[in-house]
């Protein structure tokens, strides 16, 4: 499970990121989370100094990561 997680991060490092991808409107506008299974990766990019940068907030399985 570590290396899907891992490789489905990687995903997210691309021009067009892949995955199962969702904005998540309840907790921030900003932050998207990446489905992998039962787990989830909680991120959103952020400009720093004109480079865009991922940030992951959180990484844990589906009833957890919301609370």
């Amino acid at each position: 499970m570590k290396q899907k997680i891992k490789a489905a991060i990687e995903g997210l490092t691309e021009v067009s990121p892949k995955g199962d991808i969702k904005k998540i409107q309840d907790i921030n506008p900003s932050i998207y989370r990446l489905r992998i299974g039962k787990y989830r990766v909680l991120y959103e990019y952020i400009n720093n100094g004109g480079e865009q940068v991922l940030v992951i907030k959180d990484i844990g399985s589906r009833g957890d990561i919301y609370k």
